[in-house]
């Protein structure tokens, strides 16, 4: 049955760029590229965000070279420099649901080989070049735990959310943390983390609002098959069996492997791991997941880049070993040309999804170092297993010396590949990706950068757009109406997946004042009422009042006026 639909699929692939389909005109120039006095290779860790509040955009890297983090801001039209530098391990989460990211070290003990997470604040001073702004020191302290709990240390692969992130994957309000470690394997001489397979661990951070937060073991998949080396931890929750519980979706990009992860609520998870050696067309998986209901008929659509330059497609069964099944993985598309000499590559990796040029389309962007391009599949319409219901363009990218991005850069992707949004973070009204490469070519010796911000040839509109309505909604601004508004306001969010949310008053000077929301919440649109109440059932006086929603994918703060 499954041979059926991928040969009519295949009716439709596209070989390279002699595609039926025309071309959408979604191109990206290259407008920064980093120095190499400052960074000379490694990963990228996280992007989008502005810890400062100070509406230019930042981006954190992890450099391997020098064992440091460097997080860089925005502070020009399409210049960004180094605000803040670390070596610990590190990255940026909200935890306290305050509204404001909160730094996340781990430290390592080699004596005892235990590891543990400070949580620091940040100290309010605006993010700069002379690195004045920065965060204080940690106020949470967590138990020791052994050290195996994290993946890509040894490797320096950095504390990157393709491998960790925290979430409220059972549904109550402690934080999750689901982990991708590596079985330990002599390589060189070294004992590194390699490809000789991957233990998945799920941690439980109860007590947060205490000094002393607690990290518990809730699951262990213990060492899987050799071979197996797992990503795509962070955008890929989903609730594919509709019962209000987080499902999770890894790839191997070693193994023709897919594994599924789910809850059954209480600290309880079930392993699914589906292997794929037996299709010869399903090659290794570079790329993350890709969730999305693209065609608006309520079932996700979940899209996968090869190295062997293919995106596969399935959609999600409300059985979940149905959604990764041999029978229910069919062939989307080739998009890169298959190259036939001895030892090439066709890859087809990284993996983001976005509207650049906020069309109300979605797009998907993949990079291929074999044709030097970062490709845009545009959905037009229809089915989303169809790939006559999308457009594909190629946009050539090239190194600051005018070479074209090759086989040497073998390592790079979109720098979204971990499910970062694409955004406007030098404030000119386009949106931005990161790409960058770990450098296994030691392409730096010979002075060719390898961080690069793209920048989409599309003016937005506003420098903040609505997201297109065919996809769930995870970055939906929080409204109120009235506003002005007397006695009482309706406070409107939306949830792209059921999880925990918390929604609370502060005044003018940053006190609290009421309580709304702090509980698990099913997806969609939602509203609150404010009767213009503090915590003790009060009238509040007339004045500037701040309402502050944070959800586990989205934190956003209205102000409102009560006029009374």
């Amino acid at each position: 049955m499954k041979h059926m639909l991928i040969a009519v699929i295949c009716s439709l692939v596209i070989i390279g760029h002699t595609h039926a389909q025309s071309d959408n005109g979604n191109k990206f120039n290259q407008v920064w590229h980093s120095s190499l006095t400052d960074f000379v290779k490694g990963n990228l860790v996280n992007a989008g965000m502005d810890i400062d509040g100070d509406g230019w955009g930042e981006f954190l890297v992890w450099d391997v070279t020098t064992q440091t983090y460097l997080l860089y801001e925005a502070f020009a039209d399409d210049q960004y420099h180094i605000v803040y530098r670390d070596n610990e391990l590190l990255n940026f989460f909200d935890l306290d649901r305050d509204g404001q990211l909160e730094l996340v070290k781990i430290h390592q003990e080699a004596a005892t080989l235990q590891q543990w997470m400070t949580i620091h604040e940040w100290n309010g001073k605006n993010l700069d070049a002379d690195l004045s702004g920065g965060f204080l020191e940690p106020a949470k302290t967590t138990n020791r735990i052994p050290r195996t709990f994290w993946y890509g240390i040894a490797e320096g692969h950095g504390f990157d959310r393709g491998v960790w992130d925290f979430k409220n994957f059972d549904g109550d309000q402690d934080w999750d943390i689901i982990a991708v470690d590596a079985k330990l394997s002599v390589w060189g001489g070294q004992v590194v983390r390699w490809n000789e397979g991957t233990i998945i661990n799920i941690l439980e951070m109860t007590n947060f609002d205490t000094d002393a937060p607690q990290l518990t073991l809730r699951y262990t998949s213990g060492s899987l098959a050799n071979g197996m080396r797992f990503f795509g931890v962070y955008n890929a929750y989903i609730d594919i069996d509709r019962d209000g519980l987080m499902d999770n979706i890894l790839v191997s990009d070693h193994a023709q492997t897919l594994m599924g992860i789910r809850t059954a609520g209480n600290d309880q998870y079930d392993p699914i791991v589906v292997s794929r050696l037996t299709d010869a067309l399903f090659y290794h998986l570079p790329s993350w997941p890709i969730v999305a209901d693209l065609d608006g008929d309520n079932v996700d659509d979940i899209f996968f880049g090869d190295l062997d330059g293919q995106v596969w497609y399935t959609q999600a069964y409300q059985d979940f070993p149905s959604t990764l099944s041999d029978y229910n993985i069919l062939l989307l598309n080739r998009v890169v040309a298959k190259q036939s000499e001895p030892g090439a590559t066709n890859m087809c990796i990284g993996g983001h999804l976005g509207d650049q040029d906020g069309d109300g389309k979605p797009d998907i962007y993949f990079f291929s170092k074999d044709i030097n391009s970062l490709i845009d599949i545009e959905y037009q319409g229809g089915f989303a297993g169809d790939a006559s219901s999308f457009s594909f363009t190629y946009t050539k990218l090239h190194f600051p010396n005018g070479d074209l991005m090759n086989a040497t850069m073998w390592e790079m992707q979109t720098g979204a590949r971990y499910g970062f949004p694409l955004l406007d973070m030098d404030q000119d009204g386009k949106r931005e990706l990161v790409l960058g490469a770990v450098d296994t070519d030691n392409m730096a010796t010979r002075g060719i950068p390898t961080l690069y911000i793209l920048e989409s040839e599309h003016q937005a509109v506003t420098a903040v757009r609505k997201p297109f309505n065919t996809l769930p909604v995870k970055y939906q601004q929080l409204t109120n109406y009235p506003n002005p508004f007397n006695p009482a306001t309706e406070i409107e969010f939306t949830l792209a997946e059921p999880g925990w949310a918390t929604l609370a008053i502060y005044d003018s000077n940053g006190r609290l004042v009421r309580n709304l929301l702090s509980e698990q919440r099913p997806a969609g649109r939602q509203t609150v009422v404010w009767n213009a109440k503090d915590n003790n059932n009060g009238n509040v006086p007339s004045g500037v009042y701040f309402c502050v929603f944070h959800s586990q994918d989205f934190t956003a703060t209205k102000k409102m006026m009560l006029i009374k």
